[in-house]
């Protein structure tokens, strides 16, 4: 009788250490998903926030072609290429703004303003917002 007694304790000692491992290996699973998920979501955030930048960057251009200030830097006709950049960033010209509200994961929004056939009121414009994810 107590050698089966015996036995039946490291049964349950096995079995003990068996539940702790898959608990283990369960938590760590669980914890792979939830960390890329974290990585995806954060992605999507920063990839959200480029289009709405260069959405903003299109309106701004607009908003000076129309308005017709800065006739130096927003010409009437010919080929514009401006930025927008966080303060730091690559712009060099007196006619790239300087923007401080940029979200942290974008880094200047390039603006071009093609010429279409000379008319002003046909003309192309392109923004494209360069930013960085880092997870």
């Amino acid at each position: 009788m107590t050698k089966l007694r015996i036995r039946q304790k490291g049964v349950i000692m096995y079995l003990v250490l068996v539940s702790v491992l898959m608990t283990i290996v369960l938590a760590g699973i669980i914890l792979n998903i939830i960390t890329s998920n974290a990585r995806f979501s954060h992605h999507q955030v920063s990839r959200v926030q480029a289009y709405y930048a260069a959405m903003a960057g299109v309106n701004y251009a607009v908003e000076r072609l129309r308005s017709g200030s800065e006739a130096s830097c927003w010409p009437a006709t010919g080929i514009i290429s401006r930025k927008i950049c966080r303060t730091g960033g690559t712009c060099i010209s007196v006619c790239d703004p300087i923007d401080d509200t940029l979200p942290p994961s974008i880094s200047q929004i390039d603006i071009s303003v093609s010429d279409w056939a000379g008319s002003p009121s046909k003309r192309t414009i392109t923004a494209t917002a360069t930013y960085t994810y880092t997870p």
